[in-house]
């Protein structure tokens, strides 16, 4: 393979790594607790906090990976494309 194939194959790897815990953030910050194992109030904030930070720290590492061309090119061009529209 090419070594600039090699670096999009890498890039595409960082950002569904990206997509898949800012998607679990997500779920935990949107979840419920189980009836049959109430969490305590401090307990419930905590976790919703946690998915908070997380979701925050990955969109600021996003923004950092984007300006160093760490995620892909076209990616990036179709979003852009999006917001201008």
């Amino acid at each position: 393979m090419k070594r600039s194939t090699i670096a999009e194959l890498a890039r595409w790897a960082v950002l569904a790594t990206l997509v898949g815990v800012g998607m679990f953030a997500f779920l935990l910050l949107i979840g419920e607790e189980t009836p049959d194992n109430p969490m305590t109030l401090g307990q419930f904030f905590i976790l919703k906090f946690g998915a908070l930070a997380t979701l925050y720290g990955l969109v600021q590492l996003g923004k950092h990976l984007c300006k160093h061309g760490l995620l892909p090119q076209s990616f990036i061009e179709e979003m852009t494309k999006e917001d201008e529209v």
